[in-house]
């Protein structure tokens, strides 16, 4: 059986990243001058140095590779740097009687993402070109699946994925192997009936090894020459992708 299952990465290759850290910062730093009444500059600043420290745990986390990127030890690091971020965003507030005083309660959370449009131009007619054609679209990320689906829900494709699969529903992310063979077991996918469309090097190298058919989209991350011609497909957007999935059956 040809592949006909297709895991959809979010970031960089659906969605514009940069937009969406953007408007994450711009729709928090309102909520902390709507519902604290912090002038602009305090909110700010209050926003940049609670994501500083955040980013600063998260990715020193990730490089170390002495560090677990999978089971209950990772998912566990995931909940305190949660708790980092939110303690140092509304530090000193009453947040008792404001009603999205969680708002920011973990980085990319669904309560922001699902205001959020950030839907690169060409990507609705695609999925829903495939979906027509007999894909099946499951949302896979290495993203809370809280953000994952208000993301969906805010630039409405929320109805054309199966489902969808964060790091917490598989308590690792994606610069492990484990990730893969959990999202192809929650799916029920073999991998030979499995494609994996990212823009990542790890999504390229971890599926491939499983036996997965591999498409690179190459819009905001530049991985190396050599990297991609390990893809079964690259692709700067999407616009050719139902062509050239046609050409692999």
């Amino acid at each position: 059986m040809k592949p006909h299952v297709i895991f959809v990465d979010l970031h960089g290759v659906i969605v514009n990243s940069k937009l969406i850290f953007q408007k994450y910062r711009q729709l928090t730093i309102r909520h902390l001058m709507d519902d604290f009444d912090l002038q602009e500059e305090s909110a700010t600043q209050r926003y940049d140095s609670a994501y500083s420290t955040w980013e600063t745990k998260a990715y020193s986390f990730l490089k170390d590779s002495k560090t677990p990127k999978e089971g209950e030890k990772f998912l566990d690091f995931l909940r305190k740097n949660d708790e980092v971020f939110s303690e140092c965003l509304y530090s000193g507030l009453d947040t008792s009687d404001v009603e999205d005083g969680n708002l920011r309660h973990r980085p990319f959370e669904y309560n922001v993402a699902c205001r959020i449009e950030a839907l690169y131009p060409e990507v609705r007619d695609i999925l829903n070109e495939l979906t027509e054609e007999g894909y099946v679209l499951h949302a896979a990320s290495s993203n809370f699946s809280g953000h994952i689906k208000g993301i969906l829900r805010a630039n409405m494709i929320e109805h054309l994925f199966d489902s969808v699969i964060g790091f917490d529903d598989v308590a690792s992310t994606k610069h492990t192997l484990q990730f893969y063979k959990r999202m192809l077991k929650q799916t029920r996918t073999a991998p030979s009936e499995a494609i994996m469309l990212g823009n990542s090097l790890h999504e390229i190298l971890k599926p491939r090894r499983l036996g997965m058919t591999t498409v690179h989209v190459n819009r905001e991350r530049k991985v190396p020459h050599d990297v991609q011609r390990l893809a079964t497909i690259r692709l700067r957007n999407l616009r050719s992708l139902p062509l050239k999935l046609e050409n692999l059956r």
